[in-house]
């Protein structure tokens, strides 16, 4: 029987500096993730090791002081027979210290910390060149424990783990093993801040002039570290040079974004490196590990960005109206405009909107499903997730920030017209360009009408007046994750027909069409581009003669979340009128 071994999260107590000869370093300060579990199938195997690397420029620097212990993490004790810690310089080599503890009922393992000593601590001497595995491991009764923890912030050389087949394997992609090294000595390093991962976007377009890059740094020195330059060179030649403020405590990471300016303009691939300098503390005792490069594309310029916006919600989701009503309020800033929100009826159970596509797009959750959930233009939110909980108004700003402050490197325009004579079909042609030489190869054209002011059916926990906007009703490309676009050049042209329901409102429906990645990861959907265009701007509409000919003769108003308002309520705002003929029709009205 296939079984699964999941990374989960727990709680590590940082070490720290509390003595001038002791201090503490890990790439996970001391932190786990409340994120998804990380799943790691290790068969019949019932010991996990974990580890990570301390490369030779940072031994170096340990030399003449002493690795006394590690703490380690477990976020269940469920099973656990006994741990052990140890230290290699091959993750499959000898160990050059080791210590297992076998627990008793008057000495448990503990659930969150341990701290555990060597009998025989490893004094680093010089000369070996070489770096060190920082390991902590334990043993289990049964083959499903979920004892081992981890950060889910990606970092080169922070995971290493022992899997099914007892063989290593780097799983820093997925975040940092939630362990640390205790180090006692008379010569700690006092200054050296490490570069320990920068995202690069994959291109910088002339007409903005900003490039925006986010840096992890980790203190590995003894003190507290109040600032540094970040410079960036570009082909040899620097570039630009910001000085980022702000305390990094001994074992502490620091992230945030740096946004240099690199006056590029000539189009073409670029190799860019980055180098932390000029400490306010002093020169850093290690530059070695300042350093790391990277490539992008410079481009002559960026096209307008959508930013498509995606949640999961079903009438059986008590939480969904309030996250509803949170999107609303969002929307209705303008610095979010540029934000195209759609829903799909899925992710638990179903309701009388859930389409066929819909549940085929719960893929992207990559494990269990729930609603609401939000994917922004299906870009990564951490290693393992696209799909989130938005639980708070930041989470939803975060990922909608960080999705505008990308270049659109592909435009994306719809046009559209009713089939003749019947009109019970739209014809949608989606076309643009590309500026960029590097889009993925399996881009593609999606297409979606989206209607809103549907009435609920039986929505729990609904508000008075409560109404389903954003819906998609139907997909009209024959792949529900996109059709192939073919370039002519750095222009292309999409067309494809959907089918009219006659019980569709028009006057409430729009048409979203978006250019994707297409891998057939359930990570590997992100939208390079979107557009929206309104059935009232269709060339042969007509819909202006759906109301009726006479005067209204009653008119609500209601947010965006459904509810009933005031008609001298502010905002973006539907209004719906119904005239003397019986005939009805929903505008959206801004305030």
């Amino acid at each position: 029987m296939k079984r699964f071994f999941y990374v989960t999260a727990g709680l590590l107590l940082t070490c720290a500096v509390s003595q001038a000869d002791t201090m503490c370093l890990s790439y996970s300060e001391g932190k786990t993730s409340d994120g998804a579990p990380i799943g790691i199938g290790y068969g019949r195997f019932n010991e996990i090791e974990t580890a990570f690397f301390l490369p030779a420029s940072t031994v170096k620097l340990l030399e003449g002081n002493t690795i006394t212990g590690i703490n380690g993490c477990l976020a269940s004790i469920a099973d656990i027979e006994a741990v052990h810690i140890f230290i290699r310089e091959e993750l499959e080599g000898d160990n050059l210290s080791y210590y297992k503890f076998e627990p008793d009922q008057s000495n448990p393992v503990k659930r969150g910390v341990n701290k555990l000593r060597f009998e025989k601590p490893y004094t680093i001497t010089s000369g070996s060149g070489k770096g060190l595995y920082i390991g902590f491991g334990f043993t289990m009764t049964e083959l499903n424990s979920r004892a081992l923890s981890a950060n889910t912030t990606p970092i080169p050389n922070a995971f290493f783990l022992r899997k099914a087949n007892g063989r290593w394997s780097d799983c820093s992609e997925y975040g940092c093993a939630s362990i640390e090294a205790v180090i006692e000595g008379d010569r700690l390093p006092e200054r050296n801040l490490r570069l320990s991962r920068t995202d690069t976007p994959s291109a910088f377009a002339a007409d903005r002039g900003d490039m925006p890059v986010t840096y992890f740094v980790h203190n590995f020195g003894s003190r507290t570290i109040t600032g540094f330059d970040m410079v960036a060179e570009v082909d040899g030649e620097a570039v630009d040079k910001v000085h980022v403020s702000g305390d990094i405590a001994s074992n502490a990471m620091k992230t945030g974004v740096v946004r240099f300016h690199p006056g590029l303009t000539v189009a073409g691939d670029k190799e860019i490196v980055y180098r932390l300098e000029n400490l306010e503390e002093g020169e850093d005792q290690d530059p070695s590990d300042n350093v790391l490069s990277d490539s992008f594309e410079v481009v002559s310029k960026s096209y307008p960005r959508k930013v498509l916006s995606e949640e999961f919600t079903t009438e059986k989701c008590k939480n969904c109206p309030r996250v509803v009503e949170m999107l609303h309020e969002l929307l209705a800033r303008p610095e979010y405009s540029d934000i195209i929100q759609v829903a799909h009826h899925a992710g638990f159970q179903q309701d009388f909107l859930t389409q066929p596509f819909h549940e085929e797009y719960t893929m992207m959750y990559g494990g269990s499903k729930f609603a609401p959930g939000l994917c922004v233009d299906r870009a990564k939110q951490g290693p393992l997730e696209v799909i989130v909980f938005p639980d708070t108004e930041k989470t939803v700003e975060d990922m909608w920030n960080q999705r505008l402050d990308i270049p659109a490197l592909v435009s994306v325009d719809i046009s559209a017209r009713y089939s003749e004579p019947d009109r019970d079909r739209l014809e949608v042609t989606v076309s643009g360009e590309k500026v960029s030489k590097h889009l993925p190869a399996g881009t593609c054209a999606t297409v979606w009408l989206v209607e809103d002011g549907i009435e609920p059916v039986e929505q729990v926990n609904a508000p008075a007046g409560f109404i389903h906007n954003n819906v998609t009703r139907a997909c009209g490309s024959s792949d529900y994750w996109g059709d192939p676009v073919t370039f002519d050049g750095d222009s292309y042209t999409y067309s494809c027909e959907i089918p009219l329901d006659g019980k569709w409102k028009k006057e409430n429906m729009r048409i979203v069409a978006f250019l994707g990645d297409n891998d057939g990861r359930w990570f590997g959907h992100t939208v390079l581009n979107a557009a929206s265009m309104k059935f009232s701007e269709i060339e042969n509409s007509g819909i202006d003669s759906i109301a009726g000919s006479g005067v209204p003769v009653e008119i609500r108003y209601y947010d965006l979340s459904g509810r009933e308002v005031d008609s001298t309520a502010k905002g973006i705002l539907l209004v719906k009128s119904v005239y003397d003929d019986g005939s009805a029709r929903t505008v959206k009205m801004v305030r």
